[in-house]
């Protein structure tokens, strides 16, 4: 596996330890080390202006990769702390804003915008928007969007306070 890294994260290439990887032909996302692969270069300048390439050996069996398909590759590095990370399954994208959904109360939520860091493929960090010990949904999160959506007051519930 080939990721292409911009010259601008040279700096951040040492740090890289594993990848994730999604194939354009499909929904799994394969982290490399757990099936048996591992980094194979420490990136050196390529023929591909303005990118460092970093290499991945992974073995292909059972995983039906087809050699040369373009993937969307997370790349993994060193633990960092003090990051506010979310499911990736918890954010919404409204025309080009992103969104979580806060429990401000039982079974009542507010739409919080948020700004998006990097991506593990899994985990997404929040760089502004959510605090430690913030309670947002992380499953259902469309039914919630669409629930936001459809202008029904659940039953015992008014904006009248």
């Amino acid at each position: 596996l080939r990721a292409d890294v911009p010259e601008s994260q040279a700096a951040n290439i040492q740090n890289i330890t594993d990848a994730r990887f999604r194939p354009s032909y499909s929904d799994e996302l394969i982290d490399i080390a757990s099936v048996g692969g591992h980094r194979i270069s420490k990136g050196n300048a390529g023929a591909q202006s303005g990118y460092i390439p970093v290499y991945f050996y992974l073995p292909n069996s059972g995983q039906n990769i087809i050699n040369g398909t373009y993937c969307d590759v997370y790349l993994l590095g060193n633990d960092r702390e003090n990051v506010i990370a979310v499911p990736e399954s918890s954010i919404s994208e409204q025309q080009g804003k992103y969104f979580v959904y806060l429990e401000v109360q039982p079974g009542h939520f507010r739409k919080q915008p948020v700004t998006l860091g990097a991506s593990d493929g899994i985990r997404r960090e929040i760089l502004s928007g959510l605090n430690s010990g913030d309670r947002l949904v992380t499953e259902g999160m469309t039914y919630v969007r669409l629930a936001e959506t459809s202008g029904v007051v659940p039953e015992g519930h008014t904006h009248n306070h």
